[in-house]
Protein backbone atom coordinates (compact mmCIF):
# COMPACT_ATOMS: atom_id res chain seq x y z
CA UNK A 1 0.00 0.00 0.00
CA UNK A 2 1.47 3.47 -0.96
CA UNK A 3 0.78 6.82 -0.28
CA UNK A 4 1.72 10.49 -1.00
CA UNK A 5 2.93 12.69 1.19
CA UNK A 6 4.62 16.17 1.27
CA UNK A 7 7.62 17.65 2.96
CA UNK A 8 9.30 21.11 2.33
CA UNK A 9 6.61 21.37 -0.64
CA UNK A 10 8.39 18.54 -2.32
CA UNK A 11 6.05 15.73 -3.19
CA UNK A 12 7.41 12.02 -1.79
CA UNK A 13 6.03 8.67 -2.16
CA UNK A 14 5.79 6.43 1.10
CA UNK A 15 5.60 2.89 0.18
CA UNK A 16 5.03 -0.18 2.49
CA UNK A 17 7.68 -2.22 1.21
CA UNK A 18 9.08 -5.85 2.93
CA UNK A 19 12.68 -5.72 2.79
CA UNK A 20 16.38 -6.58 4.79
CA UNK A 21 18.78 -3.89 4.42
CA UNK A 22 22.08 -4.83 6.39
CA UNK A 23 24.08 -6.58 8.50
CA UNK A 24 22.51 -5.60 11.38
CA UNK A 25 18.89 -7.04 10.67
CA UNK A 26 19.52 -10.55 9.53
CA UNK A 27 15.48 -11.07 9.47
CA UNK A 28 13.08 -9.57 7.04
CA UNK A 29 11.13 -6.54 8.81
CA UNK A 30 7.26 -7.57 7.14
CA UNK A 31 7.04 -4.18 6.28
CA UNK A 32 9.34 -1.23 6.20
CA UNK A 33 8.09 2.61 5.77
CA UNK A 34 10.51 4.03 3.09
CA UNK A 35 10.25 7.53 2.04
CA UNK A 36 11.50 8.31 -1.63
CA UNK A 37 11.51 11.49 -3.86
CA UNK A 38 10.98 8.61 -6.54
CA UNK A 39 8.58 6.34 -8.06
CA UNK A 40 7.44 3.58 -6.68
CA UNK A 41 8.56 1.23 -9.28
CA UNK A 42 12.11 2.79 -8.71
CA UNK A 43 11.94 2.78 -5.32
CA UNK A 44 11.15 -0.85 -5.33
CA UNK A 45 14.56 -1.40 -7.62
CA UNK A 46 16.57 0.29 -5.52
CA UNK A 47 15.84 -1.58 -2.43
CA UNK A 48 16.27 -4.52 -4.00
CA UNK A 49 20.03 -3.40 -5.28
CA UNK A 50 20.75 -2.43 -1.99
CA UNK A 51 19.90 -5.30 -0.41
CA UNK A 52 22.70 -7.04 -2.01
CA UNK A 53 25.27 -4.48 -0.24
CA UNK A 54 26.66 -4.96 3.39
CA UNK A 55 25.09 -2.24 5.01
CA UNK A 56 23.98 -1.34 8.46
CA UNK A 57 20.71 -0.77 9.82
CA UNK A 58 16.91 -0.50 7.94
CA UNK A 59 16.50 1.95 4.63
CA UNK A 60 14.03 4.94 5.89
CA UNK A 61 14.49 7.20 2.71
CA UNK A 62 15.79 7.17 -0.56
CA UNK A 63 16.86 10.83 -2.34
CA UNK A 64 18.29 11.33 -5.73
CA UNK A 65 21.20 12.74 -5.14
CA UNK A 66 23.76 15.17 -7.15
CA UNK A 67 23.14 16.54 -10.72
CA UNK A 68 25.51 14.24 -12.61
CA UNK A 69 24.98 13.43 -16.51
CA UNK A 70 26.53 10.03 -16.82
CA UNK A 71 25.94 8.54 -13.42
CA UNK A 72 23.24 8.06 -11.53
CA UNK A 73 23.61 8.33 -7.84
CA UNK A 74 20.94 8.20 -4.37
CA UNK A 75 21.49 8.92 -0.67
CA UNK A 76 20.52 5.75 1.42
CA UNK A 77 19.31 7.37 4.84
CA UNK A 78 19.14 4.41 7.63
CA UNK A 79 17.99 4.32 11.14
CA UNK A 80 21.62 3.08 12.06
CA UNK A 81 24.56 5.07 12.47
CA UNK A 82 25.86 5.07 8.96
CA UNK A 83 23.87 6.61 5.67
CA UNK A 84 25.22 5.78 2.44
CA UNK A 85 25.39 6.76 -1.64
CA UNK A 86 24.77 3.97 -4.11
CA UNK A 87 25.52 5.00 -7.71
CA UNK A 88 25.19 3.11 -10.85
CA UNK A 89 28.52 3.46 -12.79
CA UNK A 90 27.16 3.84 -16.60
CA UNK A 91 28.86 1.66 -18.60
CA UNK A 92 27.39 2.76 -21.56
CA UNK A 93 30.13 6.13 -20.88
CA UNK A 94 32.78 4.09 -19.21
CA UNK A 95 34.58 1.26 -20.93
CA UNK A 96 35.97 -0.28 -17.53
CA UNK A 97 33.35 -0.45 -14.73
CA UNK A 98 35.46 -2.94 -13.47
CA UNK A 99 38.56 -1.48 -13.31
CA UNK A 100 37.06 1.65 -12.16
CA UNK A 101 36.00 0.17 -9.21
CA UNK A 102 38.84 -2.31 -8.55
CA UNK A 103 41.21 0.91 -8.31
CA UNK A 104 39.36 2.67 -5.93
CA UNK A 105 38.71 -0.03 -3.73
CA UNK A 106 42.34 -0.83 -3.50
CA UNK A 107 43.41 3.12 -3.06
CA UNK A 108 40.20 3.72 -0.47
CA UNK A 109 41.41 0.68 1.73
CA UNK A 110 45.38 1.84 1.63
CA UNK A 111 44.17 5.25 2.92
CA UNK A 112 41.76 3.25 5.57
CA UNK A 113 44.53 0.77 6.91
CA UNK A 114 47.01 3.61 7.51
CA UNK A 115 44.60 4.53 10.47
CA UNK A 116 45.03 8.17 9.05
CA UNK A 117 43.91 11.43 11.47
CA UNK A 118 43.18 14.40 11.40
CA UNK A 119 44.82 17.49 13.39
CA UNK A 120 42.50 17.33 15.85
CA UNK A 121 42.62 13.93 16.57
CA UNK A 122 39.63 12.71 15.61
CA UNK A 123 39.35 9.95 13.09
CA UNK A 124 39.08 10.58 9.52
CA UNK A 125 35.87 9.91 7.57
CA UNK A 126 37.46 8.64 4.32
CA UNK A 127 35.27 7.76 1.81
CA UNK A 128 35.23 4.31 1.26
CA UNK A 129 33.27 1.11 -0.44
CA UNK A 130 30.37 -1.32 1.03
CA UNK A 131 30.79 -4.52 -0.46
CA UNK A 132 28.40 -6.65 -1.43
CA UNK A 133 27.40 -9.41 1.03
CA UNK A 134 29.17 -11.98 -0.92
CA UNK A 135 31.94 -10.06 -0.88
CA UNK A 136 32.51 -8.43 -4.44
CA UNK A 137 33.16 -5.03 -4.89
CA UNK A 138 30.00 -3.99 -6.88
CA UNK A 139 26.64 -5.55 -8.58
CA UNK A 140 26.27 -5.95 -12.71
CA UNK A 141 23.55 -3.93 -13.82
CA UNK A 142 20.95 -7.29 -15.50
CA UNK A 143 19.91 -4.33 -18.50
CA UNK A 144 23.42 -6.15 -20.20
CA UNK A 145 24.66 -2.25 -20.45
CA UNK A 146 28.00 -2.84 -18.31
CA UNK A 147 27.09 -0.49 -15.70
CA UNK A 148 27.47 -1.43 -12.02
CA UNK A 149 26.05 -0.32 -8.59
CA UNK A 150 28.19 0.69 -5.90
CA UNK A 151 27.81 1.79 -2.53
CA UNK A 152 29.81 4.74 -0.47
CA UNK A 153 29.48 5.57 2.99
CA UNK A 154 28.16 8.70 2.92
CA UNK A 155 30.35 11.72 4.28
CA UNK A 156 28.04 13.72 7.15
CA UNK A 157 28.36 16.66 8.29
CA UNK A 158 30.42 17.46 4.78
CA UNK A 159 30.69 20.33 2.51
CA UNK A 160 32.51 21.42 -0.74
CA UNK A 161 33.51 25.04 -1.92
CA UNK A 162 33.27 25.91 -6.02
CA UNK A 163 34.95 28.93 -5.31
CA UNK A 164 38.20 29.60 -3.36
CA UNK A 165 37.51 32.99 -1.54
CA UNK A 166 39.51 32.22 1.61
CA UNK A 167 43.09 31.39 1.73
CA UNK A 168 42.59 29.75 4.30
CA UNK A 169 40.78 26.94 2.26
CA UNK A 170 43.32 26.89 0.23
CA UNK A 171 45.84 26.16 2.10
CA UNK A 172 43.61 22.96 4.06
CA UNK A 173 42.50 22.13 0.67
CA UNK A 174 46.76 21.94 -0.06
CA UNK A 175 47.24 20.19 3.19
CA UNK A 176 44.85 17.46 2.18
CA UNK A 177 45.79 16.60 -1.70
CA UNK A 178 49.31 16.53 -0.36
CA UNK A 179 48.58 13.72 1.71
CA UNK A 180 46.83 11.85 -0.28
CA UNK A 181 49.80 11.78 -1.91
CA UNK A 182 51.74 11.42 0.72
CA UNK A 183 49.64 7.86 1.83
CA UNK A 184 49.85 6.53 -1.61
CA UNK A 185 53.87 7.02 -1.84
CA UNK A 186 54.80 4.02 -1.72
CA UNK A 187 51.68 2.18 -3.46
CA UNK A 188 52.15 -0.41 -6.50
CA UNK A 189 50.85 1.55 -9.21
CA UNK A 190 51.69 -1.69 -11.42
CA UNK A 191 48.23 -2.55 -9.49
CA UNK A 192 46.17 0.15 -11.10
CA UNK A 193 44.67 0.07 -14.04
CA UNK A 194 44.89 3.09 -16.40
CA UNK A 195 40.85 3.65 -17.11
CA UNK A 196 41.29 6.82 -19.03
CA UNK A 197 44.10 7.30 -21.61
CA UNK A 198 45.41 10.31 -22.86
CA UNK A 199 43.33 12.32 -19.57
CA UNK A 200 46.19 14.60 -18.73
CA UNK A 201 47.69 14.69 -22.05
CA UNK A 202 48.13 18.21 -23.48
CA UNK A 203 49.36 16.89 -26.56
CA UNK A 204 46.53 14.85 -27.51
CA UNK A 205 43.66 17.36 -26.26
CA UNK A 206 45.67 19.74 -28.87
CA UNK A 207 45.50 17.01 -32.06
CA UNK A 208 41.88 16.45 -31.22
CA UNK A 209 40.77 20.46 -30.53
CA UNK A 210 42.61 20.82 -34.06
CA UNK A 211 40.86 17.73 -35.82
CA UNK A 212 37.01 19.49 -34.17
CA UNK A 213 38.44 22.79 -35.90
CA UNK A 214 39.06 20.97 -39.53
CA UNK A 215 35.86 19.12 -38.86
CA UNK A 216 33.89 22.09 -37.81
CA UNK A 217 30.24 20.10 -37.87
CA UNK A 218 28.49 23.34 -35.93
CA UNK A 219 29.74 25.64 -37.63
CA UNK A 220 31.58 27.73 -35.48
CA UNK A 221 35.31 27.29 -36.25
CA UNK A 222 35.29 30.65 -37.94
CA UNK A 223 34.19 32.63 -34.37
CA UNK A 224 37.04 30.77 -32.67
CA UNK A 225 40.00 31.42 -34.61
CA UNK A 226 41.90 34.00 -31.63
CA UNK A 227 41.39 31.01 -29.88
CA UNK A 228 42.73 28.93 -32.06
CA UNK A 229 45.54 31.29 -32.78
CA UNK A 230 46.42 31.07 -28.95
CA UNK A 231 46.81 27.19 -28.69
CA UNK A 232 48.85 27.45 -32.03
CA UNK A 233 51.36 29.88 -30.75
CA UNK A 234 52.00 27.77 -27.98
CA UNK A 235 51.76 24.27 -29.30
CA UNK A 236 55.84 23.80 -28.78
CA UNK A 237 54.93 23.70 -24.99
CA UNK A 238 52.60 20.62 -24.86
CA UNK A 239 55.14 18.18 -24.84
CA UNK A 240 57.31 19.27 -21.95
CA UNK A 241 55.75 16.65 -19.51
CA UNK A 242 55.80 14.20 -21.48
CA UNK A 243 59.41 14.44 -22.30
CA UNK A 244 60.32 14.60 -18.90
CA UNK A 245 58.92 11.28 -18.28
CA UNK A 246 60.44 9.64 -21.18
CA UNK A 247 63.69 11.06 -19.74
CA UNK A 248 62.81 9.65 -16.73
CA UNK A 249 63.07 13.50 -14.73
CA UNK A 250 60.15 13.07 -13.14
CA UNK A 251 58.60 10.23 -11.18
CA UNK A 252 55.13 8.48 -12.30
CA UNK A 253 52.81 8.24 -9.07
CA UNK A 254 49.53 7.30 -7.86
CA UNK A 255 47.62 10.04 -8.81
CA UNK A 256 43.98 11.68 -7.91
CA UNK A 257 43.56 13.46 -11.90
CA UNK A 258 40.50 15.25 -11.06
CA UNK A 259 41.86 17.34 -7.77
CA UNK A 260 39.50 19.70 -8.60
CA UNK A 261 38.75 22.05 -5.12
CA UNK A 262 35.07 21.12 -4.86
CA UNK A 263 36.22 17.37 -4.99
CA UNK A 264 37.47 18.39 -0.97
CA UNK A 265 35.13 17.65 1.31
CA UNK A 266 35.55 19.91 4.47
CA UNK A 267 33.82 19.38 8.32
CA UNK A 268 31.27 21.58 8.55
CA UNK A 269 32.02 21.83 12.11
CA UNK A 270 35.49 22.90 12.57
CA UNK A 271 36.50 23.62 9.07
CA UNK A 272 38.79 21.18 8.42
CA UNK A 273 39.35 19.03 5.39
CA UNK A 274 38.03 15.47 5.54
CA UNK A 275 38.65 13.23 2.44
CA UNK A 276 39.11 13.49 -1.33
CA UNK A 277 36.22 12.49 -3.38
CA UNK A 278 35.35 11.73 -6.94
CA UNK A 279 37.79 8.86 -7.23
CA UNK A 280 36.74 7.67 -10.68
CA UNK A 281 39.89 8.85 -12.22
CA UNK A 282 42.76 7.31 -9.96
CA UNK A 283 45.29 6.31 -12.09
CA UNK A 284 49.17 6.51 -13.09
CA UNK A 285 49.81 10.07 -13.58
CA UNK A 286 52.36 13.02 -12.14
CA UNK A 287 51.81 15.32 -9.49
CA UNK A 288 52.32 18.55 -10.94
CA UNK A 289 49.14 18.10 -12.90
CA UNK A 290 46.97 16.95 -9.61
CA UNK A 291 48.58 20.50 -7.93
CA UNK A 292 47.43 22.38 -11.41
CA UNK A 293 43.94 20.89 -11.56
CA UNK A 294 43.39 22.11 -8.06
CA UNK A 295 44.91 25.44 -8.65
CA UNK A 296 42.97 26.37 -12.03
CA UNK A 297 39.62 25.03 -10.52
CA UNK A 298 40.03 27.33 -7.71
CA UNK A 299 40.30 30.56 -9.63
CA UNK A 300 38.01 29.39 -12.59
CA UNK A 301 35.23 26.80 -11.48
CA UNK A 302 31.58 28.46 -10.15
CA UNK A 303 33.12 32.13 -11.63
CA UNK A 304 31.13 31.99 -14.72
CA UNK A 305 28.31 34.42 -14.32
CA UNK A 306 27.01 33.91 -17.90
CA UNK A 307 27.59 34.86 -21.66
CA UNK A 308 28.36 38.67 -20.35
CA UNK A 309 30.91 38.29 -18.05
CA UNK A 310 33.86 40.13 -17.75
CA UNK A 311 36.90 37.84 -18.41
CA UNK A 312 39.47 40.31 -17.71
CA UNK A 313 38.62 39.83 -13.88
CA UNK A 314 40.10 35.88 -14.32
CA UNK A 315 43.69 36.17 -12.97
CA UNK A 316 46.46 33.98 -11.02
CA UNK A 317 45.59 35.21 -7.29
CA UNK A 318 48.94 35.19 -5.66
CA UNK A 319 47.28 35.25 -2.55
CA UNK A 320 45.26 32.07 -2.88
CA UNK A 321 48.27 30.30 -5.06
CA UNK A 322 50.66 30.93 -2.06
CA UNK A 323 48.98 29.24 0.40
CA UNK A 324 47.51 26.56 -1.64
CA UNK A 325 51.38 25.83 -2.30
CA UNK A 326 52.41 25.97 0.79
CA UNK A 327 50.12 23.35 2.45
CA UNK A 328 50.25 21.24 -0.69
CA UNK A 329 54.22 20.84 0.21
CA UNK A 330 53.40 20.44 4.08
CA UNK A 331 50.96 17.99 3.30
CA UNK A 332 52.88 15.92 0.88
CA UNK A 333 55.35 16.05 3.67
CA UNK A 334 58.73 15.67 2.05
CA UNK A 335 57.84 12.82 -0.79
CA UNK A 336 58.52 15.25 -3.92
CA UNK A 337 61.67 15.65 -6.20
CA UNK A 338 63.13 18.65 -6.54
CA UNK A 339 62.21 18.70 -10.33
CA UNK A 340 58.20 17.79 -9.06
CA UNK A 341 58.55 21.04 -6.84
CA UNK A 342 60.07 23.00 -9.78
CA UNK A 343 57.48 21.61 -11.87
CA UNK A 344 54.60 22.75 -10.14
CA UNK A 345 53.58 26.09 -12.03
CA UNK A 346 54.14 24.25 -15.04
CA UNK A 347 51.72 21.78 -14.21
CA UNK A 348 49.08 24.90 -13.06
CA UNK A 349 49.62 26.19 -16.71
CA UNK A 350 49.32 23.10 -18.69
CA UNK A 351 45.94 21.95 -16.88
CA UNK A 352 44.66 25.76 -17.76
CA UNK A 353 45.49 25.44 -21.49
CA UNK A 354 44.25 21.95 -21.35
CA UNK A 355 40.63 22.65 -20.43
CA UNK A 356 40.43 25.62 -22.16
CA UNK A 357 41.24 22.79 -25.53
CA UNK A 358 38.71 20.61 -24.17
CA UNK A 359 36.63 23.07 -23.04
CA UNK A 360 36.73 24.50 -27.40
CA UNK A 361 36.85 21.14 -28.70
CA UNK A 362 33.05 20.54 -27.20
CA UNK A 363 31.66 23.61 -28.08
CA UNK A 364 32.97 22.96 -31.76
CA UNK A 365 31.56 19.61 -31.32
CA UNK A 366 28.28 21.24 -30.37
CA UNK A 367 28.62 20.81 -26.30
CA UNK A 368 28.00 17.31 -26.35
CA UNK A 369 30.43 16.54 -23.34
CA UNK A 370 30.15 18.66 -20.78
CA UNK A 371 27.04 20.35 -19.42
CA UNK A 372 25.81 23.54 -20.50
CA UNK A 373 23.59 25.81 -19.02
CA UNK A 374 23.62 28.51 -22.07
CA UNK A 375 25.07 27.75 -25.41
CA UNK A 376 27.76 29.55 -25.38
CA UNK A 377 28.93 28.44 -22.12
CA UNK A 378 31.65 26.36 -22.70
CA UNK A 379 33.33 28.93 -25.42
CA UNK A 380 33.51 31.46 -22.21
CA UNK A 381 34.82 28.75 -20.05
CA UNK A 382 37.39 28.55 -22.77
CA UNK A 383 38.27 32.51 -22.71
CA UNK A 384 38.49 32.06 -18.91
CA UNK A 385 41.01 29.54 -18.95
CA UNK A 386 42.66 30.74 -21.68
CA UNK A 387 42.91 34.19 -19.51
CA UNK A 388 43.84 32.12 -16.61
CA UNK A 389 46.67 30.59 -18.52
CA UNK A 390 48.33 33.87 -19.85
CA UNK A 391 48.34 35.20 -16.25
CA UNK A 392 49.92 32.38 -14.71
CA UNK A 393 52.56 32.77 -17.50
CA UNK A 394 53.22 36.14 -16.62
CA UNK A 395 53.03 35.76 -12.89
CA UNK A 396 54.54 32.14 -12.05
Amino acid sequence: MSTISTKNGIEMLSSDISTTCGTNHPSKKESSEIVSYISEAEASKILAIIEEFAIEGQVTEIIPWGNGLINDTYRINTDGQEDYLLQRVNGKVYDNVDGIIRNIYLVTETIRKQKFYLRNGRQKQDLHLILRKNGELYLKDPDGSGSGWRVYNFIKDAYSIEVATEPFEMYKSGILLGQFHYLMRDFPIEDIIATYPHFHDPVYHYHRLLQAAETDLTGRAAQVQEELDFFRKHEGQYSYFNDRILQNQIPIRLTHNDAKINNVMFDRENKEPICMVDLDTIMPGIIPFDFGDAIRSAMCTGKDTGPDMDISRIHCDMDIYTHFYRGFLEGCQGILTQEEIDDLPHGAIMIAMENAMRYLEDYLNGNIYFKVKYEEQNLIKTRMHIRLAEDMMLRL
